[in-house]
């Protein structure tokens, strides 16, 4: 499978709302109501909580979306808010959406086979836990963040989506899963601080990360 890293815009609320394919309901200026939102169809999209940093805050199972906001504002589940550590001059970055896409043919076939997106959710799984918290996360601390510590207590909602839009608009069936990490990670002192990622020389981690299954 193939993984990209796209740095978290928006806000929590809308982020929690693009992943969960979450519709909103609004009214027309006739009064018609109508709905907007990805392509979700019942509204139900298999997630589930990966990182021993969600079991550490009690994170498990489906992910509710009022857990993933608050962590994304930077907020634990205890209410330790680490948003404003740092004196921040500019915005603080919410996290990463780490994407894993099967092939075309996997897509296709799982139109017809569901075991197809049980495994992709468990390769994922495998990939965010085996590989990226035990290789790529990392925090700062020390004076100036001089020392460098790695640590798997990450925090990831993981979340399914079977298509995509293509070129033309139409809808094409590509099963992917995001990864959402939001930017905390809890250190070996027990304190949450903000997440890093190694890349590796010349992205060599992620090139790894996504053939982890």
């Amino acid at each position: 499978m193939s993984v990209k890293e796209k740095h978290l815009s928006g806000s929590p609320s809308s982020v929690t709302k693009y992943v969960a394919e979450e519709k909103e309901a609004h009214r027309g200026r006739s009064g018609e109501e109508y709905t907007t939102g990805y392509y979700s169809q019942n509204n139900e999209v298999p997630s589930m909580w990966l990182g021993k940093g969600a079991a550490a805050q009690g994170l498990s199972g489906a992910v509710k979306s009022a857990d993933l906001e608050k962590l994304l504002a930077g907020v634990t589940t205890d209410g330790t808010d680490i948003s404003k550590r740092g004196n921040h001059t500019k915005e603080r970055r919410m996290g990463s959406d780490w994407t894993f896409s099967a092939p075309k043919a996997a897509s296709l076939l799982a139109i017809e086979d569901p075991r197809i997106k049980m495994w992709m959710m468990e390769a994922a799984q495998e990939a965010i836990e085996e590989f990226f918290a035990k290789e790529m996360a990392y925090a700062r601390k020390g004076k100036g963040g001089a020392l460098t510590e790695f640590s798997e207590n990450v925090a990831v909602a993981a979340h399914l989506h079977e298509v995509a839009r293509a070129a033309d608009g139409t809808i094409d069936p590509q099963i992917h899963v995001h990864c959402v990490v939001p930017n905390m990670l809890q250190r070996a002192d027990g304190e949450w601080v903000s997440l890093r990622a190694d890349y590796g020389e010349n992205n060599g981690k992620v090139y790894t990360l996504g053939d982890v299954q």
